[in-house]
């Protein structure tokens, strides 16, 4: 098999990893094994790298530039730490965005930041100009316990079983009493590309003593909140509660109705 072939055709089209798999004769385990060891770049990831130098690149906005202004002993991805750290409150994340390193760096030099009294009053600085706005809507919290609520796991991983023929020694498939060829059944489950997973709806992925371990949040208690925030649309609490089946009904009956002026 011409591993440097395939990834070349993986690097310069817009064939899937499961397209490639069939294609080629490959398991796609195997396949994705080999790419993530060798970091093949798909289309999409460098088309997705591309976009964020650009934006990079764009002409700051008056807010931004004021805050730059105010704080000009700072570097630019240090400005831009300051930013995402106030979108998520998590330094690591936040680090890995504005330098582009591995986590285990930026675990801990984003720590090293939150320590520097220049970072800590840009941050500030920024929480200042965005607290006269709303940053976020109750419609954007029901979008995001809507999506917990029906996540599946068939979101993140592909699971199933592939029936593998029996060969003897010499090679030659195994035949039984009755003529037939000797199969067996070989389970797989494969993690689907990041690029094709909303991560925001993972609460934690880890290594267990078996394998990989994704931890999706709480449905129920999605469902309940959501019910909540719903059931308490308007002055009087008294709307009516609408179920939807699934995310594009949300946008379109949102469309067509307007979004909650409450809660």
């Amino acid at each position: 098999m011409n591993w440097e072939e395939i990834r070349k055709e993986y690097e310069t089209s817009s064939i899937t990893m499961k397209e490639l798999a069939e294609k080629h004769g490959a398991k796609l385990g195997t396949l994705k094994s080999r790419a993530s060891r060798e970091k093949w770049l798909s289309n999409h990831d460098k088309k997705v790298a591309t976009k964020k130098a650009t934006e990079r690149k764009k002409v700051a906005t008056k807010k931004v530039e004021k805050i730059i202004e105010s704080n000009s002993e700072l570097k630019g991805w240090e400005i831009q730490f300051c930013y995402e750290y106030i979108k998520s409150w998590n330094a690591t994340k936040s680090y890995m965005k504005a330098r582009d390193v591995a986590y285990s760096t930026a675990a801990v030099e984003g720590s090293k930041l939150l320590r520097k009294p220049n970072i800590i009053k840009a941050i500030k600085d920024i929480k200042k100009e965005t607290d006269t706005e709303l940053l976020i809507s109750v419609e954007d919290i029901k979008r995001e316990y809507f999506k917990q609520s029906f996540a599946d796991v068939t979101d993140f991983v592909e699971y199933g079983a592939n029936e593998i023929q029996v060969h003897d020694k010499h090679g030659n498939p195994l035949m039984n009493t009755n003529g037939e060829l000797v199969t067996y059944k070989d389970s797989y489950v494969n993690f689907k590309d990041m690029s094709e997973i909303d991560g925001r709806l993972i609460k934690e992925v880890r290594m267990g003593k078996d394998g990989p371990v994704i931890q999706l949040y709480d449905k129920q208690k999605a469902m309940q909140e959501l019910l909540k925030l719903i059931s308490n649309d308007g002055p009087s609490g008294t709307e009516k509660v609408v179920f939807l089946s699934s995310e594009e009904q949300m946008e379109q009956w949102i469309a067509e109705n307007g979004e909650s002026n409450g809660g």
